[in-house]
């Protein structure tokens, strides 16, 4: 046994080693991998980012190129109006300030400087005195009348002008909407200068001032509303455009009406949001113009100059550009710098990396004011921004785990299932060798039990058969007494013959047996007869009682003989002195049950499954002077198996044992005897 439990543990520690080994080594190499995962994830970002870092300044400095070509071709025109609704309307920026070659602002513009015809002063002076100071309307009436066919547009349209408020204060309202009307709708609008569209601006903002009872004159109201705000942030067909101040106040007023009127608000919804965005850009620009009223400290040796500017309370960044014929002040919102630098935020948005714009002198433009990490790159932002540069800072560690978690997650689960199959595969290998150890183990007990006990019956006999031969006795009946004796060992010997057989059969799973349909009285009665003379021979108290009537049963009747012979056996070889044996053979609920009852030793509690084990004895000692070799049991619980019983045990030490095989009647069976 000691042997037995050495081999034993060698066995185990070796396939520890086997399998733990190879488990540790797979779990360092797993984590130089995850290790090296997350450097080559770190680096494949890093990569991506620079690659979309090149994309996007590339982007920048063709956006940039392409806004200054804009305000150059504006500048070709006749207005460089149209440069600010390029900028504002199209490219997304919030203000503009022109200028030519000469640092003379071109835009904005004031009403006192595109007025062209100061001299009108003069000839009206007469109609002002008789309209504003005497109140002879009449008189102004006919003053502004005989004014209406002079050769100058502007003096026309200033007369029908001068000619509808007068009628409008004589309470004659249809003449003053007429004579309005043909100033508010003049063909003269397509080739007007910026005074001219000024007058028509005004004449229309008379009419509907005339026209805003629209139960009478709803088509002439909408009419003319619509051809107001057409004129709003649009140049004619000449290029012309109103001033810029001029231009801030009418769009005041349309957006006012609109306000007070629901109707023409939704019907001009999207003009509306339109002039509102330019509204804002245009007032911006007033403010910026009357703040930097020349840009000519630009150096000569740079082209372009970006800086953050204070204009009033609004705090905005603002590009200095030359071109070839002017220069530029192209103002952005401080809150709204982002955009002007192609949406850097959302371009990096959720992929876990943040950026910072800087000028030449590291100072913050927008992004993230202070990252806490150093860039792990940089780039220039675009040509027309000199020593501007835009620099990437990853959020945090997570994001290489987040990139390399779908790989580290597969070498993971890889290495999980290598280690579970090395530790299946192990445990696999260990139950093999254990159960080899256990078939080696019982070989050699059984050749030791063979050896042993057939030694002992085999000198047995042999000391009996020499003393028989030399006639080495006096009684006359002492060769009687001999041979009974021989008798009995060689009895003995072939029981432990069959069991040896019987176990052998076992081992290989080649015992047959002969089912058929039997009654348990034939076989209780055979396994009795077996052992009836030996019971009456050394007086035992022996009994046996049968119910009746009882079932039949499929059984191979000479196994299941065997298996009552084998538990009699044991009860009479494990019972000492008074020995009281049972049989009992009984039906209960369609089984049948046969029970050997002793007054024996006992078998404690904690060796009740054990003692059916192969070559398992509970008292070693007592085992060798009752002569057992441990497979009775054994092949007991082999043959009860076999024909799908069931076989118990209850005993105390000392209060001796009941064993009860329990098999299944045959149902509807007349078997009763």
């Amino acid at each position: 046994m000691k042997n037995y439990f050495n081999q034993f543990h060698w066995v185990t520690l070796l396939l520890a080693v086997v399998v733990i080994l190879p488990a540790l080594c797979l779990l360092w190499f797993m984590s130089q991998v995850v290790g090296n995962e997350r450097l080559a994830a770190r680096q494949k970002l890093i990569t991506i980012q620079q690659e979309q870092l090149a994309r996007l300044t590339a982007d920048a400095d063709r956006d940039w190129s392409r806004n200054i070509e804009l305000l150059a071709k504006s500048k070709t025109s006749a207005h460089p109006y149209e440069g600010f609704l390029l900028l504002v309307a199209q490219s997304g920026y919030d203000g503009l300030v022109v200028f030519d070659n000469n640092d003379k602002r071109t835009y904005p513009t004031q009403s006192a400087e595109t007025d062209t015809t100061p001299e009108t002063i003069e000839q009206f002076q007469q109609g002002w005195q008789l309209e504003f100071v005497e109140g002879e309307f009449e008189k102004a009436v006919r003053f502004y009348q005989s004014m209406t066919g002079s050769i100058s547009s502007t003096n026309r349209l200033k007369a029908l002008l001068g000619v509808s408020r007068c009628l409008v204060k004589l309470n004659r309202l249809d003449e003053a909407i007429s004579q309005c009307e043909k100033a508010a709708f003049s063909n003269l609008e397509d080739a007007a200068d910026s005074t001219q569209l000024k007058l028509i601006a005004d004449a229309r903002l008379l009419l509907l001032n005339l026209t805003k009872d629209k139960s009478q004159y709803s088509d002439t109201y909408e009419r003319c509303f619509n051809k107001l705000v057409s004129m709003v942030y649009s140049t004619n067909q000449t290029g012309e455009v109103l001033a810029s101040d001029y231009n801030l106040f009418l769009a005041g007023r349309v957006l006012e009406i609109m306000q007070q009127d629901q109707y023409l608000a939704d019907l001009n919804k999207q003009q509306r949001q339109r002039i509102e965005k330019l509204t804002a850009a245009e007032e911006l620009s007033i403010k910026a113009c009357q703040i930097y009223s020349s840009v000519g400290y630009i150096s000569k040796d740079k082209q372009s100059r970006f800086e953050r500017l204070q204009i009033g309370q609004d705090n905005v960044f603002g590009l200095f550009q030359k071109a070839s014929d002017g220069k530029f002040l192209i103002i952005k919102r401080a809150e709204a710098i982002d955009s002007a630098f192609l949406n850097y935020q959302n371009k990096f948005k959720d992929t876990g990396v943040i950026y910072r714009v800087v000028d030449e002198n590291d100072n913050f433009i927008c992004g993230v004011e202070n990252p806490a990490d150093k860039p792990f790159a940089s780039a220039a932002v675009s040509k027309y921004l000199p020593g501007f540069r835009v620099e990437l800072f990853f959020t945090g560690e997570e994001i290489f785990e987040k990139a390399a978690s779908e790989r580290i997650a597969v070498y993971i689960w890889t290495a999980t299932l290598v280690i579970i199959l090395i530790f299946v595969l192990g445990i696999f290998a260990a139950q093999t060798l254990t159960k080899q150890i256990k078939v080696n183990r019982l070989k050699n007990d059984f050749i030791a039990t063979v050896s042993h006990e057939l030694k002992t019956p085999l000198a047995s006999m042999r000391v009996l058969v020499e003393t028989l031969i030399e006639k080495n006795y006096n009684d006359q009946n002492t060769p009687d007494e001999y041979l009974r004796l021989i008798c009995k060992e060689n009895e003995r010997l072939s029981r432990m013959i069959d069991n040896f057989l019987s176990f052998s059969r076992m081992e290989r799973n080649k015992q047959a047996f002969d089912m058929s349909k039997i009654s348990p009285v034939e076989i209780a009665n055979t396994a009795v007869e077996a052992m009836q003379t030996k019971f009456n021979n050394n007086k035992v108290d022996f009994s046996v009682k049968i119910s009746r009537p009882l079932g039949m049963i499929y059984a191979d009747k000479d196994a299941m003989v065997t298996v009552l012979v084998n538990l009699l056996d044991n009860a009479y070889k494990y019972t000492n002195d008074g020995k009281r044996i049972a049989l009992r053979v009984f039906e209960t609920n369609g089984s049948i049950y046969f029970a050997v009852e002793d007054n024996g030793v006992g078998i404690p509690r904690r060796l009740h499954r054990k003692i059916f084990g192969r070559f398992y004895q509970v008292d070693r000692t007592l085992s060798r002077q009752a002569e057992g070799t441990g497979l009775g049991l054994a092949i007991v619980k082999f043959i009860v198996d076999a024909h799908n019983g069931k076989i118990d045990v209850e005993s105390k030490p000392g209060k001796g044992s009941v064993f009860t095989v329990k098999l299944t009647a045959i149902k509807n069976g007349n078997g009763a005897i």
